[in-house]
């Protein structure tokens, strides 16, 4: 038996900390500016295709063709990357996302602790959302495919999310809601012990950017099932005023001109959990977006806790870009 993959698949199951589940991947964003906001966003980021992730009600052919490509150096030396593309079939937006979480490579051991050969572990996900507006209101829907794999044990899931939003036809109000991760296991890592569990999770959010001020405000409270709450939630580990701020994400974007912005976010569930007696930042995220007509790039700092921060870097790219260039090549 190998100890280190047994410690792994703690990891595994907790890495979305403090949350007692397996398939963390289903509840974690590629795209930089969503981290930057703090990771938790159902009313989207300004006109980025993987800021969409979160709640399937925003996809729309606004960025047909678009294609977004993500990187992040994650915990403990893991590395996260994830792709996006929009395409519009006849009047129908679809998104399609990649996203592979990489855990690299771990020592194996047998029960007397000897050392045997090394292996690996990763997650990957594959997702495809679609959506329809009535009016001032948008539904949507994301199917989503999961496969785990701990050396030589496999386990995989089917996951729906299901996103609501409204957008006032005057001022610059977006209010959402997503049942997310509603879904099946369909095979667990081995017949007999530890089962894996879906993430489910139910999100309201809301974001606004007062008329004539150059910044938009979003909060979103997460975890509202109860049996989704976080593990010191549970064993009342937390203050009471901590409480009434362990399940709010709170960001903002100053909006320097439409090309550039800077993003802010507070995470408080991370910074409770993760805060050490000299680890301040914990929960608070920064970044940066610049984007012009065919191209962008977004970048996002996350602090987990003061040991190592996360980096998160997206570059966004107008498909059509590409024909062009063949186009040229030919002529």
């Amino acid at each position: 038996m190998k100890i280190s993959l047994l410690i792994l698949f703690i990891i595994c199951g907790g890495i979305t900390f403090g949350q007692n589940n397996s398939y963390q991947l289903f509840t974690i964003s590629t795209n930089a500016a969503v981290s930057a906001l703090g990771g938790e966003v159902v009313t989207g980021t300004y006109h980025s295709i993987g800021g969409w992730q979160g709640n399937p009600a925003l996809i729309n052919d606004s960025l047909n063709h678009w294609l977004e490509f993500d990187y992040s150096n994650y915990i403990a030396g893991s590395s996260l990357v994830g792709a996006s593309f929009l395409h519009k079939i006849k009047k129908i937006p679809l998104q399609f996302n990649l996203k592979h979480l990489g855990y690299g490579e771990f020592t194996g051991t047998d029960d007397m602790g000897n050392v045997t050969t090394n292996f690996s572990a990763s997650e990957d996900v594959l997702s495809v959302g679609t959506s329809m507006t009535t009016g001032n209101f948008s539904g949507g829907l994301q199917l989503k495919f999961l496969s785990s794999r701990l050396d030589s044990w496999v386990s995989s899931a089917l996951a729906l999310d299901l996103g609501v939003v409204f957008t006032h036809p005057q001022k610059h109000l977006v209010a959402g809601m997503v049942i997310s991760n509603l879904g099946v296991v369909l095979s667990n890592y081995t017949d007999t012990g530890l089962k894996a569990k879906i993430p489910l999770d139910v999100k309201i959010g809301v974001s606004y950017k007062p008329e004539n001020m150059p910044f938009r405000f979003t909060s979103t409270i997460y975890q509202i099932a109860p049996n989704q709450r976080s593990l010191l939630l549970k064993d009342n580990l937390l203050e009471r005023e901590q409480k009434l701020f362990a399940f709010l994400n709170a960001g903002g974007e100053f909006i320097v001109n439409e090309h550039f912005q800077v993003i802010m976010g507070l995470n408080f569930r991370q910074r409770y959990e993760m805060k050490l007696s000299n680890g301040a930042s914990a929960g608070f995220n920064y970044g940066l977006r610049f984007k012009k007509s065919s191209f962008g790039i977004e970048y996002g700092r996350s602090s987990f806790h003061i040991a190592q921060p996360t980096h998160q870097v997206s570059l966004l790219v107008d498909g059509q870009l590409f024909n062009q260039f063949s186009r040229r090549n030919h002529e």
